[in-house]
């Protein structure tokens, strides 16, 4: 017993509500991973299910709390991120917080291992593994982004649907910012990398994605991620996002001028248009996706940039209301 309290404690922690449908599947393939079992806790969050996610959760504790370190099951009527710090005040004496979202089913038997081998570099702060629509391409951003994928890579910002956590980093990073109802995610994984320390994502075999919400990629763009990214843009002046804005801002200005004084102002928008472009290039891995995924990431990246504006325009609106 001595000698495997040397191997890392592990918190899995998942935030969960309405999940009946397909809770058996996920914690069936998270509980055959080969990591020893006693070195592992399990932290639910009910968010108040209307349907039997609890009672199946409660069973899952009965039947399995003895394999494990501790089965933790809880109750809560807050917001994601209020759910997720919760999870993380749980996970005390953890070496490692793994958050698994309550529709993604993992890929493997050695997940929590394979994890846990990239934090020996001691800069290594988080370690993702993305999560992909099962059957076809439910999502066409999920499949064109995994165009460009290394199968190791460090990346600026995360979801949180299979991301381990160095718990001895967030004393320094803090915890979840309850005003990001959707972003919640991308705004820790800001603060990570504003603090010095790296997320590596490994990309190679994915993880499978059950559920996708129903909305549209470019109107969760413009709607959901502009506001996130102007709140850290105001927040940490992240320069990547900085200089997106900019090259997309001047890209938009350069097609809006194009009929004034043609042909004239068609030279700056085939520049800008170039570097743009050519920048999403590079990034791509296969041939495929150097022929389909740069102009897809253009018009995302032109949508966002509008989005900010909106976003821009209201915080200016209500700052002149407010007299500032």
């Amino acid at each position: 017993m001595n000698g495997q309290k040397t191997i890392p404690l592990v918190t899995i922690a998942m935030p969960i509500k309405n999940r009946e449908w397909c809770i058996d599947s996920v914690l069936d393939a998270i509980v055959k991973d080969e990591y020893p079992k006693k070195r592992i806790r399990f932290v639910f969050v009910d968010n108040i299910s209307s349907d039997n996610t609890y009672a199946m959760l409660l069973e899952f504790k009965n039947n399995f709390a003895h394999e494990y370190e501790d089965v933790i099951l809880l109750k809560d009527d807050g917001n994601l991120p209020q759910l997720r710090n919760i999870c993380i005040d749980k996970s005390s004496e953890s070496d490692f917080l793994l958050f698994l979202d309550s529709d993604v089913i993992v890929k493997g038997s050695n997940t929590i291992k394979r994890m846990i081998s990239l934090f020996e570099d001691e800069t290594v702060g988080m370690v993702f593994i993305p999560y992909l629509p099962k059957g076809g391409i439910t999502e066409l951003h999920d499949r064109i982004w995994a165009l460009k994928e290394k199968k190791i890579q460090n990346v600026q910002e995360v979801g949180m649907g299979l991301t381990m956590i160095r718990t001895s980093v967030i004393p320094t990073v803090g915890i979840f910012d309850k005003d990001y109802h959707m972003t919640e995610d991308c705004e820790f994984s800001s603060r990570v990398i504003a603090k010095g320390y790296k997320i590596v994502k490994i990309s190679e075999d994915p993880a499978i994605h059950l559920h996708v919400e129903p909305i549209d990629y470019f109107q969760k763009l413009f709607m959901n991620m502009a506001p996130f990214r102007w709140k850290v843009i105001k927040k940490t002046y992240p320069k990547r996002y900085i200089y997106r804005l900019i090259l997309y801002s001047l890209l938009i200005t350069s097609i809006l001028i194009i009929p004034i004084q043609f042909p004239l102002t068609l030279i700056p928008f085939i520049l800008i248009f170039s570097t743009i472009y050519v920048f999403h290039l590079v990034r791509m891995q296969t041939i495929y996706g150097k022929l389909i995924a740069p102009p897809f990431f253009i018009v995302s990246g032109i949508i966002l940039t509008l989005g900010i504006y909106r976003v821009m325009l209201i915080d200016l609106k209500n700052k002149i209301k407010g007299g500032f």
